[in-house]
């Protein structure tokens, strides 16, 4: 199983490296894995999601996506070093099983973007979700704050908006 969440991180940061927004030649951008020891990041973020296909009663597996770095991150912490200078983005991608009472699980791929002296670091992972919460590149606890489109028993629902505390690197036990 280490060699799937391997690939899915290299993958994941070959994305990152091909979707990074030109910017200033002044401001520098850091690509960092979640799992490096340069990450020490306490995370809330707010982020809404697409549904595909939507959740009914019956539970199925699910794509769940943020459509990009569209939700708000507030993370306190360093990165190189460097302590966070202000608010940052998120974006999540995810397969989960989930219905309307419960979602049963799943995995996805995660990106931040914060602010750091001299630019931006963009920190990227995968991570598990279920009923213990959200672990490996980032760990923590998420719940769902509203249902944006759909009732689950009318219509599917296709859209959520979520809210998560995690933190984000190495956990040192």
């Amino acid at each position: 199983m280490r060699p799937k969440v391997l690939r899915a991180g290299l993958l994941s940061g070959a994305i990152m490296c091909a979707l990074l927004p030109a910017g200033p030649a002044s401001a520098a951008a850091a690509v960092l894995s979640a799992s490096s020891r340069s990450v020490d990041l306490d995370c809330e973020f707010v982020v809404s999601v697409q549904i595909a296909p939507g959740i009914t009663p019956t539970p199925q597996l699910s794509v769940f996506d943020s459509g990009g770095l569209t939700g708000q991150a507030t993370c306190t912490g360093k990165v190189l070093g460097k302590n966070v200078t202000g608010p940052g983005a998120v974006s999540l991608r995810a397969e989960e099983t989930a219905s309307c009472a419960q979602l049963e699980g799943g995995h996805g791929v995660f990106t931040f973007r914060v602010p750091i002296a001299g630019g931006f670091a963009y920190i990227f992972g995968t991570y598990n979700s279920g009923g213990d919460g959200i672990t490996g590149g980032m760990t923590g606890t998420a719940a769902v704050v509203s249902i944006d489109a759909g009732d689950c028993f009318n219509t599917p629902v296709t859209g959520v908006t979520t809210r998560a505390e995690v933190h984000v690197g190495p956990v040192y036990s």
